[in-house]
């Protein structure tokens, strides 16, 4: 229900672990597990840091077992780790496997709580980051238990998955609310093949901010139509082409990692967007360069100035997606639930 998707908001937004921890209890929860809160500045592995809460309800007029698993979003380093999307390189990628391993990895952890609570209801969400680790948790525990019993809501989820529509429909307990003018929700890019697992509510929003994200996702797309052109094809900052000494999409998307977290990744000699600016402005011939699309679109996250795009940033807030399920409730009242009446109104 709505209802239930605003308190899974609210339930997965602690951020630090005594955060979480208060979020949780504020709600009824007893805390039974926190993990992942106390990575390492630097640490760019594919983890994420999650909660478990327990609680006693009432469901179908029965007394049962509660357990959430509230995933953190993206704290610190986790930016390099957002953009990695296909360790292996494989075009043959099924998916994103950046947050798949992070879904494993509390897969693994949750195992001696689930074992010891084998009759509870699961909650599992998540926002952004936390959203697509949440998204493949749920995957893998449905495949593991059957979906009976387990729920997932997940807000602001980048893709995740690279199978079929008719695959990724099956997972029916699984519920993604995206806001279309939120431009996280669009990458890994579908050009390459990447969706979300489950049922997507898709909220009102802004039509224009809509338009924008979708015109910088065709750009992007025309630059890394797969997998190994966003890893691997070069292209020359300061003109127009492919060049053996230029950059490839993922070294610039790490750039845009550096620029958000203070921090320097080795994959690109350490260079941040602010460096990428000097070299194009370097340039007279920079605006004919393949990526300086890109690097425009970038600019308006992080401006040559240092500044943050406070609307972009605006469009993935917990906040945002708070007001905008308001609203989609609205225009339920009025238009009816039409395709949405599997969602349970």
């Amino acid at each position: 229900s709505l209802q239930l998707a605003r308190e899974a908001l609210t339930l997965c937004s602690g951020g630090t672990k005594t955060g979480q921890a208060g979020v949780l209890m504020n709600s009824g929860f007893e805390v039974l597990l926190q993990s992942g809160y106390d990575k390492a500045a630097d640490d760019v592995s594919h983890t994420c840091a999650f909660s478990v809460g327990r609680k006693d309800i009432v469901y179908r007029g029965e007394s049962r077992e509660l357990l959430v698993v509230a995933i953190r979003g993206t704290s610190g380093s986790e930016w390099f780790s957002n953009f990695d999307y296909a360790d292996s390189r494989s075009e043959d990628s099924v998916f994103a496997e950046n947050f798949l391993q992070a879904a494993q990895t509390i897969n693994i952890k949750l195992i001696p709580v689930l074992t010891a609570h084998p009759d509870a209801l699961i909650l599992i969400c998540g926002h952004s980051r936390g959203a697509a680790a949440a998204n493949l948790l749920g995957m893998t525990l449905d495949d593991l238990y059957g979906p009976e019993g387990i729920f997932v809501y997940t807000f602001a989820t980048p893709n995740t998955y690279r199978g079929s529509d008719e695959e990724a429909g099956k997972y029916t307990n699984i519920f993604n609310f995206i806001n279309p003018a939120d431009v996280v929700t669009e990458v890994p890019l579908k050009a390459m093949g990447y969706r979300h697992l489950g049922t997507d509510i898709v909220l009102p929003c802004e039509p224009d901010a809509a338009q924008r994200v979708a015109e910088a996702m065709q750009i992007m797309a025309k630059m890394s139509p797969s997998i190994e052109a966003y890893y691997n094809d070069r292209y020359s900052l300061t003109g127009a082409g492919a060049a053996a000494d230029g950059y490839t999409a993922y070294e610039i998307m790490q750039a845009l990692a550096s620029s958000l977290t203070g921090l320097k990744s080795d994959i690109n000699g350490g260079l941040n967007l602010s460096d990428i600016y000097s070299i194009m402005d370097s340039s007279a011939t920079s605006s004919q360069s393949t990526m300086a699309p890109l690097i425009e679109l970038l600019s308006r996250i992080v401006g040559k100035d240092g500044s943050f795009g406070v609307k972009i940033f605006m469009q993935h807030m917990p906040a945002t997606y708070t007001a905008l399920i308001d609203a989609y409730e609205q225009l339920l009242a009025v238009y009816g639930s039409g395709g949405m009446s599997g969602f349970g109104q």
